[in-house]
């Protein structure tokens, strides 16, 4: 008698078998379409690489034109030594510093790390997200050439197809020289040749390694990492590349060690050249530089040919230049500084900014980072805060007035208004608070503008090459005051009741410094004139008139029309 067991047991291997069996060609089938699938997309990327121009890899356009509000360009195009023609002509520390930082494997891999780019993909499968794209230096220069910006799979195929194409063209050399010559090194620099005129007054093809390293630790933070903004984090940043050179067996330890103890090095302030930036407007572009790296992070621009349209009005802001520069001229007094803003009343558009009398010898930006005395020129606030709280003010006298107000009712406000975070008590009626000359601008437009404070910006729109938008700026209003405080404010500070406008010029405690502000129906402006380490403007009457007149004439000229 058959043993039913073993039947059921054979039956069972049988259907086994048969399922392996249909398994097994079933994944042949899946990987032979998968096959297919990859070789047509393949086929379909390569085709659509073939239709961009590989010679405009080669070319080296600005990154981002810089224009004011009328569509005036901000940066020149005198600047001759922006360009490398020859790969032979760059150090090779320059080259070496710069694949350890950015591309370890640039010269094995064929302008893809497959390595990384699976395991970045396996990263963006698990987050559901780009976040992370394994670029190698390669596939930033295809980027970048390309305008490849959106995070989805077709542009990520485009640009390794791009690249690929791109290696087959062009030697390991050449695509480093044509990525050096086109990314931002901050401070106005676009290519290494401008950087290294910029920061060490010397072509790129004399840089030493140190020098190289520097330059090369800015690529990942132009403006966070600019050694004229933020020298501690560039020699950090220095330091990690030559670290990393060490990694790669590229240079030894004394060296490593040597290079790392030098001081930056960088070019003395009689010895630098004005490169791209123009001598009235480097604090403004400097301001411009600062707002918008949050800018281009929050609105996913990554690249691409970008026009940065401006808040700036270049007529205003050379008016201005104008006037400081003879102001300090005719003061003859050495080491005076000075810096004004000019805002738009409604909207805190920045029509100008200028830090300081020259940007080539002091990169500090007075306008936005100093912290001044305002002394009197706090006065007209004392009026506007009685008023806010229902008291009446008594002009000439803002000691008296203060003796009606709460004192810590009115650093509330005043802390609202922007003027000052850290203020003394005792001493806040006497005017003993400090701001910039910016906050303080931006706090007075609120008078002209029915109690709204209306954040300071420098960019208006970002538009690329096809001339649609990145990035297009909406105002930002707070209400500070009531819309009658600011009118009423606004009439006691008129000297004619007719009038639509007022000026006052005034000096902080001791005779520090000098401020000079005002308002129309358009704009409000403010001047500063002092030292930077505090001590006596004097002869001061001279000045004040001088400042009055300038006042005046800001009043009358500067009508902003939208």
């Amino acid at each position: 008698m058959p043993n039913k067991h073993l039947n059921r047991r054979d039956s069972r291997r049988g259907h086994r078998s048969e399922f392996l069996s249909l398994l097994i060609k079933l994944s042949l089938v899946l990987a032979v379409v998968a096959g297919l699938a990859i070789a047509g997309a393949a086929y379909y990327y390569r085709q659509l690489a073939q239709s961009y121009d590989i010679h405009k890899v080669e070319q080296v356009q600005h990154k981002a034109k810089l224009v004011d509000r009328h569509g005036i360009p901000l940066i020149g195009n005198t600047n001759n030594t922006r360009l490398v023609s020859n790969p032979d002509e760059l150090p090779q520390h320059l080259l070496d510093a710069l694949t350890a930082r950015e591309d370890q494997s640039f010269y094995e891999h064929p302008g893809v790390d497959l390595l990384g780019l699976a395991r970045a993909t396996l990263r963006n499968v698990k987050d559901l997200s780009f976040t992370q794209g394994a670029s190698t230096i390669s596939m930033q220069l295809a980027r970048n050439t390309y305008d490849i910006r959106a995070k989805s799979i077709h542009r990520k195929l485009l640009e390794i197809a791009l690249t690929l194409r791109i290696e087959e063209q062009y030697t390991k050399k050449e695509i480093l020289l044509f990525y050096l010559n086109k990314i931002y090194f901050g401070s106005g620099c676009y290519g290494i040749n401008a950087a290294a005129h910029k920061y060490f007054n010397k072509p790129a093809s004399q840089l030493d390694l140190a020098e190289s390293a520097t330059l090369v630790g800015i690529v990942r933070g132009p403006h966070l990492y600019s050694p004229l903004r933020n020298p501690v984090g560039a020699v950090e940043q220095r330091n990690q590349v030559i670290d990393r050179m060490l990694n790669e067996s590229m240079i030894n330890a004394s060296t490593a060690d040597a290079e790392k103890s030098k001081p930056l090095g960088l070019a003395k302030d009689g010895q630098k050249k004005r490169a791209m930036i123009a001598f009235t407007n480097g604090y403004a572009i400097q301001a411009i530089d600062r707002e918008l790296p949050s800018i281009l992070r929050d609105n996913a621009i990554t690249s691409g040919e970008l026009t940065i349209h401006s808040s700036l009005d270049l007529a205003i802001l050379d008016r201005c230049d104008q006037d400081i520069q003879s102001l300090i001229e005719q003061s003859k007094l050495p080491d005076l500084q000075a810096a004004c803003v000019v805002l738009d009343n409604n909207t805190g558009a920045i029509r100008s900014i200028i830090g300081g009398i020259n940007a080539d010898t002091s990169e500090f930006n007075r306008a936005i980072d100093g912290r001044m005395d305002l002394g009197a020129a706090f006065y007209p606030f004392i009026y506007t805060i009685a008023l806010e709280h229902g008291k009446h003010p008594i002009l000439g006298k803002p000691q008296l007035t203060s003796k009606q107000l709460n004192t810590d009712a009115c650093i509330e406000l005043t802390k609202h208004l922007g003027l000052g975070t850290s203020i003394n008590k005792r001493d806040f009626f006497s005017g003993s608070l400090t701001a910039s000359p910016l906050q303080f601008a931006s706090a007075l437009a609120t008078l002209s503008n029915d109690g709204q404070l209306a954040k300071p910006f420098t960019i208006d729109s970002i538009s690329y090459s096809d001339h649609s938008k990145g990035y297009e700026h909406t105002p930002q209003l707070n209400e500070v005051l009531q819309a009658g405080t600011a009118k009423q404010s606004l009439k006691l500070l008129r000297k004619k009741k007719k009038r639509s406008d007022f000026s006052i010029t005034t000096h902080a405690f001791g005779g520090r410094a000098l401020w000079s502000f005002g308002s129309n129906e358009s704009i409000t402006f403010v001047l500063w004139v002092g030292y930077d380490k505090a001590r006596s403007v004097k002869p001061r009457d001279p000045l004040l008139k001088q400042m009055q007149s300038i006042s005046r004439s800001w009043i009358r000229d500067f009508i902003v029309h939208e």
